[in-house]
């Protein structure tokens, strides 16, 4: 049985692929903000995604993913799926069907992190041709002081949240480590001659996926990666792109792989020593800007977020505490590899 928001769905899905007949519509699983959908028709089968509308959120999602997609696909890159269609009236876009399957840890190696570098270099060999029509990503800090007033913004609306344990957690552990390592980035800056209110010039960004990691990720039967969900890409710090990529929460990279990983992003921008410093030294405000992402769970808006795309979202709650508890733990080991950039 279909429900009628499935029913008008698939009249709206039917009318955006020019009137082609559907012969299956599947809702899938997903983890993040919008609803997807399987589509079969006779001669393709595509993925319909329908983006969560909110009054307060001020990202065009679907525009940004859509533009990013296009982008990529007509400066022939292939690890993402190919755009057929979008309509921002109902918040529709629809990809072509990438099959594989969703990498797990022990998948997170050297020839993964070289493909997802890959994916890197090939986007910004063609950011001269049309990539300054895309927008900035979503949360693009250009500044130090940027960067760190981001972080407070998360902070202060923590502060608000009345379960006990999550208080507990942001008053007594993650308030104070934010506070040391805001004081250490202040005094490093300084001693490095950098100024915390200089915009990042255009030559030292970077065309980001942004949320970019391997649980966006899918692996073929060949081996080959493509990646997935770009509603947050555009212009970017490469600093917060190396950082958001060791500290996402869903398959985390080793740290081990930082060095690696940084050098290559580095060498995208016209100074790569300069980048390197300025990943150094924001890797650890993102691992505590992750720490407050873990516990957006408990958010009015992030929660109708999830609720829209299917998620049980207290279910999820527990699970996100343990993880921003050991993505706090795990800045010890994050410190030293930081060291080693310089």
């Amino acid at each position: 049985m279909t429900s009628s928001y499935d029913d008008a769905l698939k009249d709206q899905i039917m009318a955006l692929l020019g009137g082609v007949t559907i012969l299956k519509m599947e809702r899938l699983p997903t983890s993040g903000n919008n609803r997807l959908y399987l589509v079969d028709s006779a001669k393709e089968r595509f993925v319909a995604k329908h983006y969560f509308a909110h009054a307060d959120d001020k990202r065009d999602r679907l525009n940004a993913e859509f533009l990013f997609v296009s982008f990529a696909f007509n400066n022939s890159i292939d690890c993402l799926p190919r755009p057929v269609a979008c309509d921002k009236k109902n918040n529709i876009a629809m990809y072509s069907f990438v099959k594989g399957r969703k990498p797990d840890v022990s998948d997170v190696t050297g020839s993964a992190i070289t493909a997802a570098l890959d994916f890197l270099v090939k986007l910004n060999q063609c950011r001269d041709k049309i990539g300054k029509d895309l927008p900035d990503a979503s949360e693009a800090c250009f500044s130090i002081k940027a960067h760190i007033d981001l972080v407070e913004k998360r902070i202060n609306r923590l502060l608000g949240i009345t379960d006990l344990s999550v208080g507990q957690f942001v008053k007594e552990d993650l308030v104070p480590a934010w506070t040391a390592i805001k004081k250490e980035i202040l005094f490093e800056e300084k001693s490095r001659g950098i100024d915390e209110d200089e915009d990042l010039p255009g030559p030292n960004r970077i065309l980001s996926p942004s949320d970019f990691g391997f649980h966006n990720a899918l692996i073929g039967d060949n081996g080959k990666f493509s990646f997935l969900d770009f509603e947050y890409a555009g212009w970017d710090d490469p600093a917060k792109t190396v950082g958001d990529f060791f500290s996402h929460l869903a398959l985390p990279v080793p740290v081990e792989n930082l060095g690696v990983f940084a050098r290559g992003v580095a060498g995208l921008t016209a100074n790569p020593a300069k980048t390197l410093i300025r990943i150094g030294l924001l890797m650890r405000l993102y691992r505590i800007k992750w720490c407050c992402i873990a516990l957006n769970h408990f958010l009015s808006m992030d929660s109708e977020r999830r609720r829209f795309a299917g998620n049980d979202v207290d279910l999820g709650k527990e699970q996100q505490l343990v993880k921003a508890r050991s993505l706090l733990n795990s800045m010890e080991n994050l410190t030293g590899a930081c060291h080693g950039l310089h």
